[in-house]
């Protein structure tokens, strides 16, 4: 969709229009870059300083492999399996 629309822009001449569209996608890639990377920062430090927290995506790939959707179900599993939550 972005090729169709450079072209659509190249074809009306408008090469400024074109400077602003790479500007721009420039500035968003940036910005979401330093997201990404400011968020594994907080991740790593949260669990650094608190190890022994239990998360729910630690338990993801746990959850989408059990036969059973009944959340009392996932409870006692897990219970059983970890003793605690």
């Amino acid at each position: 969709m972005n090729e169709d629309l450079y072209e659509i822009i190249e074809r009306a001449g408008d090469h400024d229009v074109i400077i602003r569209f790479g500007v721009l996608r420039s500035i968003i890639f940036i910005i979401l870059t330093v997201v990404n990377a400011s968020s594994l920062y907080i991740m790593k430090w949260f669990k650094t300083r608190y190890p022994e927290k239990v998360n729910v995506s630690n338990f993801s790939l746990f959850f989408k492999n059990l036969a059973s959707d009944s959340v009392e179900d996932l409870l006692t599993k897990l219970r059983n399996e970890f003793g605690y939550l």
